[in-house]
């Protein structure tokens, strides 16, 4: 019996981990990078998840643009860099310093509230509705038989 509480603590501490929300997201990548935390170091890419007290490591000649979702802030990292993901934003511990890239307010990026105002979206929206859709194609001409004098085609 003990055995069986001590296997459900483990298996409600393990779901608690994963449970914890991401800090934010990779919006862009140029060359590579790397995220160190407690699974180890593994390389990144485009749109993976951040978690707070991660390391992420840009070598240098690559470039990556990050989202923090509490501040809704997004930052460019030039390598050689290395910072501390957080919830607030991201601190650098060694090389170049994240810089935070500025969202124009110009662009009609707003999202329709039910009220009827705006609400400013987080920034991975705005990357996103940067993206145009590609164009529809013209409809296909009627293929359908027509009734001309009595006559099928």
């Amino acid at each position: 019996m003990k055995s069986i509480a001590v296997a459900l603590l483990a298996l409600a501490s393990a779901s608690a981990v994963h449970a914890a929300p991401s800090a934010g997201m990779v919006l862009d990548l140029k060359g590579s990078a790397s995220v160190q935390g407690k699974g180890g170091q593994h390389a990144i890419d485009v749109l993976d998840y951040l978690d707070e007290g991660q390391l992420l490591s840009v070598p240098a000649g690559s470039s990556a643009q990050v989202s923090v979702y509490k501040t809704q802030k997004v930052y460019q990292l030039t390598g050689p860099s290395t910072v501390r993901v957080t919830a607030q934003g991201l601190t650098a511990t060694a090389g170049k310093s994240p810089v935070e890239v500025k969202v124009s307010e110009n662009q009609n990026t707003g999202v329709k509230h039910p009220s009827g105002g705006l609400e400013r979206p987080q920034a991975g929206v705005v990357m996103m509705r940067s993206i145009k859709a590609p164009e529809a194609a013209p409809p296909a001409p009627d293929q359908s038989p027509t009734n001309t004098n009595g006559a099928q085609k």
